[in-house]
Protein backbone atom coordinates (compact mmCIF):
# COMPACT_ATOMS: atom_id res chain seq x y z
CA UNK A 1 0.00 0.00 0.00
CA UNK A 2 1.56 3.30 -1.08
CA UNK A 3 1.61 6.51 0.99
CA UNK A 4 -1.31 8.09 -0.88
CA UNK A 5 -3.48 5.02 -0.24
CA UNK A 6 -2.55 5.04 3.46
CA UNK A 7 -3.54 8.70 3.84
CA UNK A 8 -6.83 8.10 2.00
CA UNK A 9 -7.60 5.23 4.37
CA UNK A 10 -6.73 7.36 7.41
CA UNK A 11 -8.98 10.21 6.21
CA UNK A 12 -11.82 7.77 5.45
CA UNK A 13 -11.59 6.13 8.90
CA UNK A 14 -11.37 9.46 10.68
CA UNK A 15 -14.26 10.94 8.66
CA UNK A 16 -16.49 7.96 9.34
CA UNK A 17 -15.75 8.10 13.08
CA UNK A 18 -16.48 11.86 13.06
CA UNK A 19 -19.80 11.34 11.24
CA UNK A 20 -20.63 8.45 13.59
CA UNK A 21 -19.87 10.71 16.55
CA UNK A 22 -22.70 13.03 15.49
CA UNK A 23 -25.25 10.22 16.05
CA UNK A 24 -24.09 8.50 19.24
CA UNK A 25 -23.47 10.07 22.65
CA UNK A 26 -20.42 7.93 23.47
CA UNK A 27 -18.53 9.51 20.53
CA UNK A 28 -17.62 13.21 20.60
CA UNK A 29 -15.68 15.24 18.08
CA UNK A 30 -14.03 18.62 18.18
CA UNK A 31 -11.20 20.99 17.34
CA UNK A 32 -7.95 21.63 19.17
CA UNK A 33 -5.55 24.59 18.97
CA UNK A 34 -2.36 25.19 20.92
CA UNK A 35 1.35 25.91 21.06
CA UNK A 36 4.43 23.68 21.10
CA UNK A 37 7.82 24.17 22.69
CA UNK A 38 10.28 21.79 21.04
CA UNK A 39 13.88 20.74 20.81
CA UNK A 40 15.75 18.11 18.84
CA UNK A 41 17.72 15.79 21.11
CA UNK A 42 21.15 15.12 19.60
CA UNK A 43 21.67 18.47 17.84
CA UNK A 44 23.97 19.80 20.64
CA UNK A 45 21.48 22.53 21.57
CA UNK A 46 19.58 22.18 24.82
CA UNK A 47 16.25 23.74 25.70
CA UNK A 48 12.71 23.95 24.39
CA UNK A 49 13.62 27.04 22.34
CA UNK A 50 11.57 26.44 19.17
CA UNK A 51 7.96 27.61 19.53
CA UNK A 52 5.37 26.35 17.06
CA UNK A 53 1.69 25.86 16.36
CA UNK A 54 -0.44 22.76 16.95
CA UNK A 55 -3.95 22.32 15.52
CA UNK A 56 -6.15 19.25 15.00
CA UNK A 57 -9.58 17.74 14.59
CA UNK A 58 -10.34 14.85 16.92
CA UNK A 59 -12.85 12.22 17.90
CA UNK A 60 -13.11 10.72 21.38
CA UNK A 61 -14.96 7.52 22.29
CA UNK A 62 -15.83 6.35 25.78
CA UNK A 63 -15.16 2.61 25.69
CA UNK A 64 -15.62 1.85 29.41
CA UNK A 65 -16.73 3.82 32.45
CA UNK A 66 -13.32 5.48 32.97
CA UNK A 67 -11.56 4.63 29.67
CA UNK A 68 -11.57 6.83 26.57
CA UNK A 69 -9.99 6.40 23.14
CA UNK A 70 -8.89 9.56 21.30
CA UNK A 71 -8.01 9.75 17.58
CA UNK A 72 -6.89 12.98 15.91
CA UNK A 73 -5.47 14.30 12.66
CA UNK A 74 -3.53 17.52 12.92
CA UNK A 75 -0.67 19.87 12.11
CA UNK A 76 2.34 20.28 14.42
CA UNK A 77 5.41 22.49 14.09
CA UNK A 78 8.50 20.93 15.63
CA UNK A 79 12.20 21.72 15.46
CA UNK A 80 15.08 23.38 17.23
CA UNK A 81 16.53 26.85 17.70
CA UNK A 82 19.91 27.95 19.00
CA UNK A 83 21.41 31.41 19.23
CA UNK A 84 24.71 32.56 20.76
CA UNK A 85 27.82 34.52 19.72
CA UNK A 86 29.29 31.67 17.66
CA UNK A 87 26.34 29.80 16.25
CA UNK A 88 22.78 30.59 15.19
CA UNK A 89 20.43 28.09 13.62
CA UNK A 90 16.75 27.32 13.36
CA UNK A 91 15.23 24.02 12.24
CA UNK A 92 11.52 24.17 11.44
CA UNK A 93 9.85 20.81 10.77
CA UNK A 94 6.15 20.81 9.80
CA UNK A 95 4.30 17.54 10.37
CA UNK A 96 0.86 16.12 9.72
CA UNK A 97 0.23 13.89 12.73
CA UNK A 98 -2.23 11.16 13.60
CA UNK A 99 -2.14 10.44 17.36
CA UNK A 100 -4.06 7.61 18.99
CA UNK A 101 -4.25 7.77 22.79
CA UNK A 102 -5.94 5.81 25.56
CA UNK A 103 -7.15 8.02 28.41
CA UNK A 104 -8.14 7.20 31.98
CA UNK A 105 -10.66 9.53 33.70
CA UNK A 106 -9.82 9.94 37.39
CA UNK A 107 -12.99 11.98 37.93
CA UNK A 108 -15.24 14.41 36.02
CA UNK A 109 -12.40 16.91 35.56
CA UNK A 110 -9.07 15.07 35.19
CA UNK A 111 -7.85 12.54 32.60
CA UNK A 112 -4.40 11.20 31.79
CA UNK A 113 -3.27 8.98 28.98
CA UNK A 114 -0.59 7.44 26.80
CA UNK A 115 -0.40 6.66 23.13
CA UNK A 116 1.45 6.69 19.84
CA UNK A 117 1.36 8.97 16.83
CA UNK A 118 2.40 8.68 13.23
CA UNK A 119 3.92 11.90 11.83
CA UNK A 120 4.50 12.76 8.18
CA UNK A 121 7.07 15.51 7.50
CA UNK A 122 5.59 17.59 4.68
CA UNK A 123 7.89 20.63 4.82
CA UNK A 124 11.10 21.80 6.47
CA UNK A 125 13.16 24.96 6.71
CA UNK A 126 16.73 25.05 8.01
CA UNK A 127 18.59 28.33 8.56
CA UNK A 128 22.19 28.82 9.74
CA UNK A 129 24.48 31.70 10.81
CA UNK A 130 24.26 33.39 7.43
CA UNK A 131 20.51 33.10 7.23
CA UNK A 132 20.91 30.78 4.28
CA UNK A 133 18.53 27.89 3.84
CA UNK A 134 20.12 24.47 3.68
CA UNK A 135 18.48 21.57 1.88
CA UNK A 136 17.54 19.30 4.80
CA UNK A 137 17.02 16.14 2.73
CA UNK A 138 18.62 14.11 5.51
CA UNK A 139 15.43 14.30 7.62
CA UNK A 140 13.19 11.25 7.39
CA UNK A 141 9.74 11.80 5.90
CA UNK A 142 7.95 10.00 8.74
CA UNK A 143 8.26 9.54 12.47
CA UNK A 144 6.61 7.47 15.21
CA UNK A 145 6.17 9.19 18.59
CA UNK A 146 5.37 8.24 22.18
CA UNK A 147 2.73 10.43 23.83
CA UNK A 148 1.96 11.17 27.49
CA UNK A 149 -0.86 13.60 28.20
CA UNK A 150 -2.94 15.18 30.93
CA UNK A 151 -6.33 16.84 30.39
CA UNK A 152 -8.50 19.11 32.52
CA UNK A 153 -12.18 19.52 31.60
CA UNK A 154 -13.47 23.08 32.15
CA UNK A 155 -17.07 22.36 31.10
CA UNK A 156 -18.95 20.14 28.63
CA UNK A 157 -17.41 21.93 25.61
CA UNK A 158 -13.93 23.02 26.71
CA UNK A 159 -10.89 21.07 27.86
CA UNK A 160 -7.23 21.98 28.45
CA UNK A 161 -4.53 19.53 27.37
CA UNK A 162 -0.80 19.21 28.16
CA UNK A 163 1.24 16.77 26.05
CA UNK A 164 4.74 15.34 26.08
CA UNK A 165 5.70 13.85 22.70
CA UNK A 166 9.01 12.06 21.99
CA UNK A 167 10.28 10.34 18.84
CA UNK A 168 10.46 6.57 19.04
CA UNK A 169 12.63 6.55 15.91
CA UNK A 170 15.58 8.59 14.66
CA UNK A 171 14.30 11.52 12.55
CA UNK A 172 17.61 11.82 10.65
CA UNK A 173 18.66 9.50 7.81
CA UNK A 174 22.35 9.32 8.78
CA UNK A 175 24.27 10.12 11.95
CA UNK A 176 23.92 11.85 14.32
CA UNK A 177 20.81 10.30 15.79
CA UNK A 178 18.21 13.02 16.30
CA UNK A 179 14.88 12.80 18.13
CA UNK A 180 11.95 15.24 18.33
CA UNK A 181 11.16 16.25 21.92
CA UNK A 182 7.99 18.35 22.25
CA UNK A 183 5.90 19.88 25.04
CA UNK A 184 2.53 21.21 23.90
CA UNK A 185 -0.40 22.98 25.51
CA UNK A 186 -3.81 23.13 23.79
CA UNK A 187 -7.40 24.16 24.25
CA UNK A 188 -9.91 21.60 22.96
CA UNK A 189 -13.46 22.43 21.92
CA UNK A 190 -16.06 19.61 21.77
CA UNK A 191 -19.07 19.97 19.44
Amino acid sequence: MNLKSKWCLIVLLFSSSFIFSQNHSFFRGGLSLGICASQIDGDDSAGYNKVGLKASVFSTAQIQEHIFLNLAVGFTQKGSRHSDEKLNFKIKLNYIEMPLTVLYAFNDKWKAGVGLSYSYLFSKNIEDNNGSIRDGDDYKSSDINYIVQCLYQINSHWELEANFNYSATNIYVTTPKLFNNVLSFSAKYYF
